[in-house]
């Protein structure tokens, strides 16, 4: 393109009038300036564009490239306040800078997706750093589906299972995936987004299952040992231990009616006896339950600490030191 106007004003001193060669030279300058304007409207429109599609969930706030918001040089500043006010708005109902000082909502999974993801394309030192590492956590995650459906069909249940069983078998494993320890070779920016994708699949399957085991308990009840087998209870239970507390609750009192019959495992019981006592404020009653404190693993808050071991080993647990073991005072945290 730079040879273009060279050899059209070669041209025109050639064959042409001073007249037709001014002419010449307004509209080609006329014309370089339509294109940089639309050029600079196209990345306007490119980066708000974004935020929109974003927002309204037309693009996958998980594997979506945030690096426009940081790295456009036309219509970031505009972007960004738009993200800014509607990240606001989701939390706090309001979408004014300085009046979200206190959440009033519990983040979505979507916020969580959104503001987790710009902020880490925002820390990021350079494109080139963040591009590497968006392409990283993409590879991972598509690794990790594959990996995941693999392990999927090869715990198929018979044909002749209820097809909830099936779905429950399929939803445990789904819950357990994005729960592993993550490894990855790059730490650092590749990292902290592998951990953003692996957070919001827990989240998004761990909503999706609330509304699945409660569903099911209401349509076919607990799905007792006796009649569904020791799975079908192990993995319902594993739903709902990272179910909210409200659910927890429903389930503790019907599982307090069927662990001493053998119904269900009375070691489930006692480990969700716990986790809601824990999040109700109380002292967990067979110290099942770990906090991360000083970068420390420590046991909660335990009511009668000497008797701990009794009551664990009548519901078939070990002690708290065999549990703890490699547990307790080891590093936590990221």
């Amino acid at each position: 393109m730079d040879e273009m106007p060279f050899k059209g004003w070669s041209n025109c001193i050639v064959s042409a009038s001073v007249r037709q060669c001014v002419i010449i030279v307004l509209l080609l300058s006329i014309g370089v300036s339509a294109l940089a304007g639309e050029s600079g409207a196209q990345a306007l429109s490119r980066a708000e564009v974004f935020v929109e599609n974003l927002i309204s969930g037309e693009v996958d706030p998980v594997t979506a490239n945030y690096a426009i918001l940081k790295y456009s040089e036309h219509g970031r500043d505009a972007a960004r306040e738009r993200i800014g006010r509607w990240i606001r708005m989701e939390l706090c109902g309001v979408a004014e800078t300085g009046a979200c000082s206190r959440p009033t909502r519990a983040p979505s999974c979507e916020w969580q997706a959104i503001n987790l993801g710009w902020g880490v394309a925002n820390d990021s030192p350079n494109l080139n750093a963040y591009t590497y590492a968006h392409q990283f956590a993409m590879h991972w995650f598509e690794q990790q589906k594959v990996e995941l459906s693999q392990e999927i069909s090869a715990a198929a249940q018979s044909d002749d299972a209820a097809q909830w069983v099936t779905e429950l078998e399929e939803r445990r494993l789904r819950d357990q995936w994005w729960r592993q320890p993550i490894q990855v070779e790059d730490d650092g920016l590749p990292l902290q987004l592998v951990r953003l994708v692996a957070r919001i699949q827990r989240c998004d399957s761990g909503l999706s299952n609330v509304l699945f085991a409660r569903s099911l308990v209401e349509e076919y009840g607990w799905p007792i040992i006796s009649e569904h087998g020791e799975r079908a209870d192990e993995n319902l239970w594993l739903l709902v231990q990272h179910a909210n507390l409200g659910l927890q609750r429903e389930v503790l009192v019907i599982l307090e009616t069927l662990f001493e019959s053998g119904e269900t495992n009375p070691r489930n019981y006692a480990m969700l006896y716990d986790r809601v006592a824990h999040r109700s404020g109380q002292p967990q009653r067979y110290g099942s339950q770990y906090s991360c404190s000083n970068g420390r693993w420590e046991l909660y808050e335990t009511e009668d600490l000497d008797e701990v071991d009794q009551r664990r080993e009548a519901m078939g647990m070990n002690s708290v030191a065999e549990n703890g073991a490699g547990i307790l005072g080891s590093v936590c945290g990221d």
